[in-house]
């Protein structure tokens, strides 16, 4: 049995920066240069397995999907033009690595069997999540279920609109949103549930 992903935990880096700047990583890298792959890796692997680990536990699947990833930001580096953030750049390369991987296995198959909360979001969700740490509501959020913690995570964490996830999913934008809604009301069911265990009641 492979163990659960934390990102915390089962990849931490130590890391030593080095004086190369980030534009001198990202030139050394459009022309292959090991060193600056290295220097790649170092820099931005941590955050980018925290990225993958939003979306798998598996420690083995995520691990070989960190590699996945940078095996691609490698490989596509030249297209990062210097406009806008480029760890923001590096995010959305994992993210399409794990979406990919998703697409081969319709991670939204296992949600969409499940029935649909019937608790109202608006009445629960700020009285709860205000009551629970990030650490909590990180937790909270590994339990959903796969398709509901990928749209959930993409809707809520990354930012992406509606018709970008569907696109990224392979699937409609009205299911999207479905899923996004039924997703949120099972966060919330979880959080009180978490909460009252808490509690002792």
């Amino acid at each position: 049995m492979f163990g659960r992903c934390n990102e915390t935990r089962c990849h931490r880096i130590i890391y030593n920066e080095s004086s190369l700047t980030q534009e001198q990583i990202i030139a050394g890298c459009r022309k292959g240069d090991a060193e600056a792959r290295r220097e790649l890796y170092m820099r931005y692997a941590g955050a980018m397995y925290g990225v993958v680990c939003r979306y798998v536990r598996d420690r083995a699947t995520a691990e070989d999907l960190l590699h996945d990833g940078f095996v691609t930001l490698y490989t596509h580096i030249g297209e990062y033009r210097g406009s806008g953030s480029f760890e923001g750049w590096c995010r959305r390369i994992f993210v399409n690595t794990v979406m990919s991987h998703f697409r081969r296995k319709n991670p939204l198959a296992e949600a969409d069997e499940l029935s649909s909360p019937q608790a109202p979001v608006s009445a629960a969700q700020p009285t709860v999540i205000d009551q629970l740490s990030a650490e909590e509501i990180k937790a909270c959020t590994d339990e959903l279920p796969e398709g509901y913690r990928t749209v959930f995570n993409l809707r809520a964490v990354e930012e992406y609109d509606y018709a970008e996830i569907a696109d990224l999913l392979g699937i409609s934008e009205t299911t999207v949103r479905s899923q996004y809604q039924r997703a949120r009301m099972r966060l919330i069911e979880i959080m009180q549930r978490r909460l009252h265990a808490r509690s002792g009641d």
